[in-house]
Formats: C-alpha cells, sequence, structure tokens
C-alpha cells in the first residue's frame, strides 16, 4: 500500500509548512490526484485517518480532487 508513504510524505510536508507559518491545527487539506497515478482514493483516505493520529492534522479534511493527469499534489490547506 503506497498510500500510507504517501501521506506520510504529505503530513511531514504539511507540518512543516504549518510550523513556518505558525499553524497550530490544520482543517482541510486539498490533494489533487491523478487517475494514472496509481493512488486509490479509499486507500488515501484509510490511510490519512490513521496517520495524522495525535498530529496537527488529526480531524482535518482531506478533500481528493481528481484528474486524468499523473499529478499527485496539496492544492492548498488550511488551518489556525
Amino acid at each position: 500500500m503506497h498510500e500510507l508513504s504517501l501521506i506520510h510524505g504529505l503530513l511531514e510536508l504539511i507540518t512543516a509548512s504549518a510550523k513556518v507559518h505558525d499553524i497550530k491545527q490544520v482543517s482541510l487539506i486539498r490533494l489533487v490526484v491523478g487517475e494514472y497515478y496509481g493512488a486509490l482514493p479509499e486507500a488515501l483516505n484509510f490511510a490519512f485517518e490513521a496517520v495524522t493520529r495525535d498530529t496537527i492534522c488529526e480531524g482535518a479534511v482531506l478533500e481528493l480532487v481528481a484528474t486524468a493527469g499523473r499529478e499527485l499534489y496539496v492544492d492548498y490547506y488550511e488551518g489556525d
């Protein structure tokens, strides 16, 4: 399940960015996932729930935006 390592990396990036911007709690993450990237939405959601426990992203909404390409990137995140 490569989705677990993808979400783990995503969490590291967002956590580092949130610290720079003095964000204590992330409430929304918009992730763009290309159809041909090979990441399953259900597996991404499952991994997100597992990996974000006890982090600044716990309880955040993971919004997946599907595209027809091969991309995978964080389009946006927000928090307080």
